[in-house]
């Protein structure tokens, strides 16, 4: 569930911006936090992320801002490794920008003869391509 904060560290001072990040679980001990940092009630966020693949865990860090009072409407990810992800933050109103897209990836490795043919056709597969 932590996987991002590096990345997502990155944009906020980048960008100027507060940094939140929703806890997995409560803290069980001093503030019982479920969201970590400085915000108010009804401040904007974007989930920003690594990898999606089937946005479980965009779905369920959105749920907890959410529940917090943020509103949630847009996810940023390096890589789009599956589609579902897209559906499935869709579902509950939130539009994913990827970067880029694991397939997408793997096209441009195989046309700059980083990899093989035959990998790029495994990958394929492994995709559902």
């Amino acid at each position: 569930p932590y996987g991002a904060i590096g990345l997502a560290t990155v944009v906020a001072l980048a960008a100027g911006a507060s940094f939140v990040w929703p806890r997995p679980e409560p803290k069980e001990h001093g503030t019982r936090a479920v969201v970590e940092g400085v915000w108010a009630v009804g401040d904007r966020v974007v989930l920003i992320d690594d990898v999606a693949t089937t946005g479980a865990s965009a779905v369920a860090a959105a749920e907890r801002l959410r529940e917090a009072g943020l509103v949630v409407e847009d996810a940023v990810v390096l890589i789009e490794r599956d589609p579902g992800a897209r559906a499935a933050l869709g579902d509950i109103g939130i539009r994913l920008h990827a970067v880029s897209t694991l397939a997408r990836i793997v096209d441009d490795l195989s046309r700059a003869g980083a990899i093989s043919a035959e990998q790029a056709a495994a990958v394929g597969e492994f995709l559902g391509r």
